[in-house]
């Protein structure tokens, strides 16, 4: 995607979530390795405040959705990692849903 695009497509989801949260509004983030990690989290909560729960769907984990990435062919992060960004996450949120091949786990402040 080209710098342009990207930075027009940043523009219009901020707004989004600027309306959304005015009522209810579930984030829905695919975790994808490089991108969506423990150490890239923090840099996400700015855009997660102010939300009713974040879904968090592991990489891979169903090929109706998901196509092999670089090297990944398989789910990922494992599933601790993915319980541990859940657990980071309800710093900013109060309700985070983890989906993947574990099935679906709902954690609350």
């Amino acid at each position: 995607m080209s710098e342009e695009r990207t930075k027009k497509y940043v523009t219009l989801l901020r707004a989004s979530l600027e309306i959304a949260r005015k009522k209810w509004l579930r984030i829905w983030m695919r975790v994808i390795p490089g991108y969506v990690n423990l150490v890239t989290l923090p840099s996400l909560f700015p855009y997660m405040e102010g939300a009713s729960e974040v879904l968090f769907y592991q990489f891979l984990s169903n090929p109706d959705f998901d196509l092999p990435f670089q090297d990944y062919d398989s789910a990922v992060p494992g599933w601790v990692d993915m319980e541990k960004i859940g657990k980071k996450a309800l710093l900013v949120v109060p309700r985070v849903i983890l989906m993947g091949v574990n099935g679906k786990v709902v954690l609350e402040k």
